[in-house]
């Protein structure tokens, strides 16, 4: 990922939108509005060397999308401009990948 390089054991996650529908297709206006502590999931962007090193083994890595505790991790700014929700979050945060 250009401009963000995480440091020590982090990883950096960009958050998925919420879709604000029920199961069934209905849209619900109170969840139209995406929120940054309820969000779980997201694209894994970056990763240091040693989260890597742990990851990997795992199976995981840079473009799968992952879910994680939402009260894991710090919000951050996206530096490209792109007005994309990020997440910086340790490797062990990450609880399980989507397939």
């Amino acid at each position: 990922m250009a401009g963000l390089r995480p440091m020590r054991d982090e990883v950096i996650v960009a958050l998925e939108a919420s879709r604000g529908e029920t199961r069934s297709g209905l849209i619900v206006v109170s969840m139209s509005e995406p929120d940054d502590h309820t969000e779980t999931e997201g694209e894994l962007l970056a990763v240091t060397e040693r989260a890597a090193a742990k990851l990997e083994p795992e199976g995981v890595g840079v473009g799968d999308r992952v879910v994680f505790d939402r009260t894991a991790g710090d919000r951050i700014d996206d530096p490209t401009d792109q007005g994309r929700r990020l997440v910086r979050l340790r490797w062990s945060d990450i609880q399980g990948v989507i397939q």
